[in-house]
Parts: structure tokens; C-alpha cells; sequence
């Protein structure tokens, strides 16, 4: 498998209640038993598919006696914030109580294990770090929109997510149908965007198969 077609493969399964299945063939086998397995795992080289060379999974702001996951939820997951804030914010062109409200779905808190595992692939194929960020950021935009349309009055009218009030509770429900409208279709900008690192023939094979994995299908 090439490292395009990998990252695709991880971003299939990445969306839609397929979080936490393997991404690849190497996280079925490490990880069966999570936590010891994934101890173990992470503090062993891995052959890059893309340069050839042995290299340490766990990149180069990961010391050596911290444990991966622990890592993540201590400092990368707080960075990865900062990427979706961004990605939200889009230079300050955007309707402020828009935003405000797509803030409010997004970044209330949450684990960020999709964008972990979409992250750690990438690294682990021997990627470019921002083709694996851009792509897990496509991803929480995706699994935070379906959320905000969830919670709706007309789906499951839930008044509490993450323990805030929902985004229609907080806001109103337009702004909440509008607001899970923009992060769908920002999931496919940050994906399409020109300064995305992946190749042109990556960045399509990935946004098909968001598109067929948060589809109908």
C-alpha cells in the first residue's frame, strides 16, 4: 500500500463511528490490547514506507520516556485546537455570530482521538506532519458538524454536549443548522485548499473518500 493510498484508507475509517477500529494493518496488531500494546509500540523505530529509513514514530517534540497517548492529551491536543481555531476563523472574514457558534461546537472540549490517530498515521507513513494535521482537522470538522445536527430539535434535541449547552440552545437552532452547514463544507476546503501539502491526486483520492464516508453509504 502506498502512503497515498494509506492516509485515504485512514480517513475512511476515521469518520462515521469507525474511530476506533484500526486504521492500518500495524494498528490491529499493536494495538488489541491499547494501552500496554500501544506502550510498547511507540518507543520502537518503524521503516517509513516513503524514505526508506528507520525512523521514530513518535516525532520530534515526544521524549523518549513519555508515553504517546499521554503526550497527546497534555500538549498535542491543546496545539491541534489552535489548528481548528484557525481553520475556523478564516482571517476574520466570517459572520461573527457564525463563528462564534462554530467555536462553540468545535472546541468545547473532547478527546480529539480521531485527530490522533489520523496524525500518528501520517507520521507513521512517513508523511509531511501537515498533510496529517490538515486531514485530521477535515475530520473533526466533519465529526463536530454531525453533532451540532444531531442535537437539533427535529433529531435528538439534546440540550447538553460535552457538558455546555448545545450549539441551538446556545445560540438558536438557524445558527445551529448553519453552523454544522460550514464545518461540513469547511472538512472539504481544508482538504482541497492549494496550500494543502499532499499531491493533487492525494488531496482528491481523500476528499472522495470523506465524501463516501460521511455520505448516505
Amino acid at each position: 500500500t502506498t502512503p497515498d493510498h494509506a492516509l485515504e484508507a485512514a480517513a475512511y475509517r476515521a469518520v462515521g463511528g469507525k474511530l476506533l477500529a484500526p486504521i492500518l494493518p500495524i494498528w490491529f496488531d499493536r494495538c488489541a490490547r491499547y494501552g500496554k500494546a500501544l506502550r510498547r509500540w511507540q518507543r520502537r523505530p518503524f521503516h517509513s514506507a516513503r524514505t526508506g529509513c528507520r525512523t521514530n514514530l513518535r516525532g520530534p517534540d515526544v521524549p523518549p520516556s513519555t508515553p504517546l497517548l499521554d503526550h497527546w492529551f497534555s500538549q498535542g491536543a491543546a496545539r491541534f485546537d489552535r489548528v481548528l481555531e484557525q481553520a475556523i476563523a478564516g482571517g476574520g472574514r466570517r459572520p461573527v455570530r457564525l463563528v462564534a457558534a462554530m467555536r462553540h461546537a468545535v472546541l468545547a472540549g473532547g478527546k480529539r482521538l480521531r485527530p490522533f490517530l489520523a496524525i500518528e498515521s501520517a507520521r507513521l507513513l512517513g508523511l509531511d506532519e501537515a498533510v496529517g494535521t490538515r486531514t485530521a482537522a477535515a475530520l473533526e470538522c466533519i465529526h463536530c458538524y454531525s453533532l451540532v445536527h444531531d442535537d437539533l430539535p427535529a433529531m435528538d434535541d439534546d440540550d447538553i454536549r460535552r457538558g455546555q449547552p448545545t450549539v441551538h440552545r446556545a445560540y438558536d437552532e438557524a445558527t445551529a443548522i448553519l453552523a454544522g452547514d460550514a464545518l461540513l463544507t469547511l472538512a472539504f476546503t481544508l482538504l482541497a485548499a492549494p496550500d494543502q501539502p499532499a499531491s493533487p491526486a492525494a488531496r482528491a483520492r481523500l476528499i472522495a473518500a470523506l465524501a463516501e464516508a460521511a455520505g448516505i453509504d
